[in-house]
């Protein structure tokens, strides 16, 4: 009887393993470096599982401080979703400034809105705040941005990717360079621009490059705003990055080689040809989950093969039932 116990045992063990990413899924918060011109704030993409707040914060002692807007939130995923600073701080707002954009739980949905000693920040599995910080600029001459990042990143058939929005407020280009152990590396693309705002901006990358990957292989990359000597051609070391408090305005995402880009189904799984690095504009309890799922500490939805292995249990209990009915 000992043996069956112990296997039941170990199993059991195992099936709590496998349980444990779903703590890892949950809602997240990403957004990176920009130059803002009336006090909205870009954030790249979130996942909210319950929905409540996104809130601005002060940043203070590299902990939020002060919230400074706010705004109500749906649950699910947003991409490139706005979020503004109240009047009265963004005027206070000189140069260059930190601030920390976290998702808050709405604990009185009929209290009539966000009340900071109420309504507590999401956390995660280790207690970090689901939520991004990043260095804002202020600038009259307009924003400055680039967003591109998608949930399950790009997929092309030819040697170009495309760029959800980029703003810049003077001429100058987006760069693309390749990413490796986590840093960008050489250059794989580049685009002039004069200053204004382009939306789903197409930027060829490298032929050599492109050619180089497997079918369904993915390749991790990074496009930073820089400025322009006037010369009309990009030297890294004259056209400097666009930076607010020395961060470069910059996301970074992946792409994907596939056959046929507009084919509706996608690869299970692809050969990554680089490494996403984490970025310091994002923390989170991990990816996106389904809006079904409910938001504890950032555990959600269910986790693959736990019900296999339950079902695998039930079976050996079942079993071990048997044998103790025929002893």
């Amino acid at each position: 009887m000992r043996r069956p116990l112990a296997l039941l045992l170990a199993l059991a063990m195992v099936s709590s393993l496998v349980a444990t990413p779903v703590a890892a899924h949950g809602s997240h918060v990403r957004a990176d470096p920009q130059v803002s011109d009336d006090g909205t704030i870009v954030v790249e993409s979130m996942f909210s599982v319950n929905g409540g707040y996104l809130v601005v914060h002060q940043d203070q002692g590299d902990q939020p401080g002060r919230p400074v807007g706010v705004a109500d939130i749906e649950s699910g995923a947003h991409s490139n979703y706005e979020i503004q600073i109240d009047q009265q701080y963004w005027d206070e707002h000189q140069g260059n400034r930190t601030y920390w954009i976290v998702l808050h739980r709405d604990q009185d949905p009929d209290d009539g809105g966000f009340d900071p000693m109420v309504d507590s920040a999401v956390t995660g599995l280790h207690g970090s705040y689901v939520a991004a910080r990043i260095p804002v600029g202020k600038s009259a001459d307009g924003p400055a941005r680039v967003l591109a990042a998608e949930y399950n990143g790009q997929r092309v058939d030819s040697p170009s990717v495309t760029l959800s929005r980029v703003q810049l407020n003077q001429p100058g280009y987006v760069v693309l360079q390749r990413v490796q152990s986590g840093a960008p590396a050489e250059v794989i693309g580049t685009r002039t621009l004069e200053a204004g705002t382009y939306d789903d901006l197409s930027v060829d990358i490298d032929d050599s490059l492109f050619e180089s990957m497997n079918v369904d292989g993915t390749q991790s990359i990074v496009a930073t705003l820089h400025t322009t000597d006037g010369d009309g051609t990009f030297q890294a070391d004259s056209d400097t990055p666009v930076a607010p408090d020395g961060e470069p305005v910059r996301t970074f995402f992946t792409f994907s080689k596939v056959a046929n880009a507009s084919a509706t189904t996608q690869p299970l799984i692809n050969t990554p040809d680089g490494t996403q690095p984490p970025t310091p504009s994002e923390t989170a309890a991990a990816s996106e989950t389904a809006t079904t799922a409910t938001d504890t500490d950032g555990a959600t939805g269910s986790t693959p093969g736990f019900g296999a292995v339950a079902s695998l249990v039930g079976t050996l209990l079942a079993a071990l039932a048997v044998r103790r009915g025929r002893r």
